[in-house]
């Protein structure tokens, strides 16, 4: 059986206006040399596609993001996760308003909704939401991250 590896940097935040990004570093468009190899590249490409795109602007309560590569082009999943839309703030259901796959700064459906282990990290992203009775507590990728299938868990810092 093939051994499972991580294919996610450690989650870590960034803010963009009310909106709190949950951004997971993708490890292969790192490896194309698509972008510098730290944190503040990141943060500048999603500021600059918040700032291109009206429809990701302010919708949601905060957004789980996997930043990756394809073929050469950084690519950018943004799941927009709204708590609001079920009529709850705190724990239980929170729906997933929607998901859009960029292109470098264009919406590009044309790939899916999938960055690899993208699906798998949402799933566990709502398990760990449930544990916080407090949507900072649970935003707050210093002091947690969630549980993760053996092999899968994220364990280097970007």
């Amino acid at each position: 059986m093939k051994k499972i590896i991580p294919h996610e940097y450690i989650p870590f935040n960034h803010k963009i206006g009310e909106i709190t990004l949950i951004i997971y570093p993708v490890k292969n468009f790192y490896d194309q040399h698509i972008l510098a190899p730290d944190k503040a590249a990141i943060c500048q490409h999603l500021n600059l596609l918040y700032e291109r795109d009206d429809e990701i602007q302010n919708r949601g309560q905060y957004h789980i993001v996997f930043v990756w590569g394809w073929q050469g082009f950084l690519m950018t999943d943004i799941w927009i996760h709204n708590p609001n839309m079920m009529g709850n703030d705190v724990g239980g259901d929170v729906a997933i308003e929607k998901c859009i796959t960029y292109k470098e700064y264009e919406p590009y459906p044309q790939v899916g909704i999938g960055s690899d282990n993208s699906l798998v990290i949402i799933g566990r992203e709502q398990e760990h939401r449930w544990r916080f009775t407090s949507i900072n507590e649970y935003l707050d990728r210093s002091k947690s991250i969630p549980e993760f299938p053996d092999g899968f868990a994220p364990i280097e810092e970007y």
